[in-house]
């Protein structure tokens, strides 16, 4: 089965590639015409078109740098991407630790800690809207995970397993039948409003962490002032401080993000598409004098190469997305849910993810409802 599973996966991703590069496929076909036109002209009569020699390694010198710095900046993105998540991870998993260490209060604790949950769902949902909006497709949680139940925790794991999915995919609902069918002004908005929002997620984690500090600062004020509870404080600020950096780590992570979901200048995008052009073009009349009828195949092969290279680095320049290639944002949040719910865990008592989904309600209404959407219409975007 195992074999099976993996030989279907294998299958996927190459008719995935070809989706992929059917432009390429499409510009391929349109210049073998081209050159099948040339190489006629060549053989039959006597018009003999040509180029110069210089004019070809002019151009191909050209496209290969152009090229070489298209799949180097696109690959770059993806790796950064992965990155950035990568250490949104880490810093959350931290400041989840921080938070177990230097909050005693249990209803501090799940606050904050929703916050931070609520921090990366949103940030998916941002980078994720467009994306769901163009293709139209509804993303499903049906997958199952192998995780055995610990008799330590009193609740239904199965059933807080499927309330933490139905929070990933719905708390901001940007992949239910209307958010596909908003028109161009309405996903503005709504992009809008979900950046607003992080932000609002980002100043009250701050003014939460201000709160518990100064609840902390008091308590130890009513306490006997010593050698050993001045050192006790003194470890107590240099964590505060660590929650701090932590966040303002998120907020950098975020910033990061939000520059690698914009597209690469159109200006460079055209000059490159222009003169991969010009260059196929021109590589028929280069080399039909020695290759002849095989000019044909040899000319669709390269324009399916150079542009099948564009094309992929136009996925790759944006992992955020939903096709198989991108990277699955929505398996980035379940683990990120699960390890920081594990670490903040004490004596068996998990925090529930319906209470977490309370507080992320309950913060929703207090920052102020999303931007409304018009109706759909029948008008075509």
């Amino acid at each position: 089965m195992e074999v099976i599973k993996e030989l279907k996966d294998k299958i996927w991703r190459l008719f995935s590639l070809l989706i992929a590069i059917r432009i390429a496929f499409l510009y391929a076909i349109l210049n073998s015409i081209l050159s099948a036109v040339i190489t006629a002209l060549y053989m039959i009569t006597d018009i003999k078109l040509s180029f110069k020699p210089e004019f070809i390694t002019l151009i191909s010198f050209i496209v290969s740098l152009l090229i070489s710095a298209r799949t180097t900046n696109a690959y770059n993105r993806y790796l950064e991407g992965q990155s950035l998540w990568t250490k949104i991870r880490i810093t959350i998993l931290n400041l989840a630790g921080f938070i177990r260490i230097n909050i005693d209060n249990k209803e501090d604790m799940e606050q904050y800690t929703s916050f931070l949950l609520y921090f990366i769902i949103t940030i998916k949902d941002f980078l994720l809207i467009d994306k769901i909006r163009d293709v139209g497709i509804k993303i499903n949680f049906k997958e199952t995970d192998n995780i055995s139940d610990n008799d330590d925790f009193m609740i239904d794991v199965d059933k807080e397993k499927m309330k933490m999915k139905a929070i990933i995919q719905n708390i901001n609902d940007c992949v239910h039948k209307k958010t596909r069918e908003l028109k161009i002004d309405d996903l503005r908005k709504r992009k809008k409003g979900l950046r607003k929002r992080l932000h609002q997620i980002i100043l009250n984690l701050n003014i939460e962490l201000g709160k518990i500090e100064k609840n902390k600062q008091e308590i130890e004020e009513q306490e006997k002032k010593g050698n050993e509870e001045k050192d006790t404080a003194k470890k107590e600020k240099v964590s505060y401080d660590k929650l701090r950096d932590g966040i303002l780590t998120l907020t950098e992570c975020f910033s990061g993000l939000e520059r690698i979901d914009e597209s690469i200048p159109f200006v460079y995008s055209t000059l490159l598409s222009l003169t991969t052009w010009i260059y196929s073009l021109s590589l028929s009349f280069q080399v039909v004098s020695d290759l002849q009828w095989v000019t044909v195949p040899i000319i669709f092969l390269t324009t399916l190469f150079l542009f099948g290279i564009i094309e992929l680095s136009k996925q790759l320049e944006n992992p955020f997305g939903i096709d198989i290639n991108d990277l699955n944002l929505n398996k980035f949040c379940k683990g990120i849910w699960k390890d920081a719910i594990f670490i903040i865990t004490d004596k068996g008592e998990q925090i529930s993810n319906e209470k977490i989904e309370v507080i992320i309600k309950k913060f929703k209404d207090l920052t102020g409802p999303e931007p409304k959407m018009e109706k759909p219409s029948n008008e075509v975007v």
